[in-house]
């Protein structure tokens, strides 16, 4: 009975269909009291989820989601079913996939005048993606306020707020409930067709190459810094910057940004030994290249890092890394590639710089329920193929974020 009231339902012995619900989050870790983190109103949120669309609407497949106050993926997960449930998604198709039915319901019913039920998932996805970030040196954190989730009115501080989100986001500012903003507060990707002005890839940019993407509306582009297997090896990939194609990317008007990954997809490779010696390759690379003096250096984390990960290695590696740079004089800084749960922590625990976010890894679990990190420079949202042979990563470059290379030291 304790369980079911926690859930945000009513208890009714009579009521079976409820039970299988029971027994599985009994089974589970999930909480369902408020943990000392928690928010009590993500809590309340969570509860609504529960009892309208699990209990209520029954969708199938949603499950319960925890109550403990805090914004997790199951959360997201729940959000979503939630959402297309509400933009007329038929029952047995809602999946929890950011998927063409949804993206369509949003760009219809979405985008319209929002009441009811639709209105109130919109305000929650607010404070679940809560602060957005003011402009300013230092940021300006700008809460979205719990009063107006549950409001009717459309108040001067949830337009504020969307406003800030919106601008935070980099996608037009319109303050209002459009397509692209659900987008940006229910998936990492956000809106994947909007433009952008940075990529990145594994490819030599050629006097050719740049010029088809400054004609393609490019800025910036990301190259790997090294490579660290032999051109023998069957995995070799080419990726590593060429001599003298720096100058070739800044001589057709493009910047670049450089990116460190050894193995950058398996835990062992994160060590503070590790850090430490890629740290101080990625230094002596890029002073070859000769890059200038205070270029932030991207280290990448590819792969779905758990919390007891980022504590056991990736947060060691990072020191390394720090620690390899302040060695050689603090030359460079460094920044994080990785999911906005990554970002986030490196920054705010070891002092990275900047982040390149892996946005379009929308299913890692680092990037469901986690808001864009404050320092975000890059987002990558799309990876394609730009010309036969030749992929790209799409990515959105924040305006007064990094600056890249714009010039080479003599």
């Amino acid at each position: 009975m304790q369980l079911y009231r926690d859930a945000g339902l009513t208890y009714d012995e009579s009521d079976w269909e409820m039970w299988p619900h029971i027994v599985k989050a009994l089974m589970r870790m999930d909480q369902f009291k408020l943990v000392p983190s928690g928010d009590t109103n993500i809590r309340d949120i969570q509860k609504q989820l529960n009892s309208r669309y699990v209990a209520g609407v029954g969708i199938p497949a949603m499950g319960l989601v925890p109550c403990d106050g805090i914004y997790s993926r199951d959360v997201q997960q729940g959000l979503m079913m939630a959402v297309q449930y509400e933009v007329d998604i038929p029952l047995n198709s809602i999946n929890g996939y950011f998927g063409p039915g949804t993206q369509a319901g949003l760009k219809g019913v979405g985008s319209g005048t929002l009441n009811g039920q639709l209105r109130y998932l919109f305000r929650s996805a607010c404070y679940f993606n809560s602060p957005a970030m003011l402009p300013g040196d230092p940021q300006v954190p700008l809460g979205y306020l719990a009063e107006d989730i549950v409001t009717d009115t459309l108040t001067s501080t949830h337009l504020d707020w969307v406003r800030a989100f919106q601008g935070f986001s980099q996608i037009p500012v319109t303050g209002h409930n459009d397509y692209t903003t659900w987008a940006q507060l229910l998936v990492s990707i956000g809106d994947a067709d909007r433009p952008a002005t940075g990529c990145d890839c594994i490819t030599e940019i050629t006097a050719s190459r740049a010029a088809a993407l400054k004609d393609a509306g490019y800025q910036i582009v990301g190259r790997y810094l090294d490579e660290h297997l032999p051109p023998t090896d069957p995995f070799y990939l080419g990726k590593a910057l060429k001599p003298g194609e720096p100058q070739t990317i800044l001589d057709a008007g493009l910047r670049f940004f450089p990116i460190f990954q050894y193995n950058g997809r398996e835990l062992w490779n994160f060590t503070y030994e590790k850090g430490f010696d890629q740290g101080r390759i990625a230094h002596q690379k890029a002073v070859e290249h000769r890059i200038p003096p205070d270029t932030c250096i991207y280290f990448a984390v590819d792969y779905d890092a758990m919390d007891s990960e980022i504590d056991s290695n990736i947060k060691p590696y990072f020191e390394g890394v720090k620690a390899a740079f302040e060695d050689q004089g603090d030359r460079y800084d460094f920044g994080v590639y990785g999911s906005r749960n990554v970002c986030s922590r490196i920054s705010g625990e070891v002092g990275a710089r900047w982040s390149l976010v892996s946005g379009m890894s929308w299913g890692f679990s680092g990037n469901l329920g986690y808001p864009l990190p404050a320092n975000w420079s890059f987002n990558q949202i799309r990876e394609y193929m730009f010309q036969p042979g030749w992929g790209l990563d799409h990515d959105v470059w924040r305006d007064g974020s990094d600056p890249g290379v714009y010039n080479l030291s003599d």
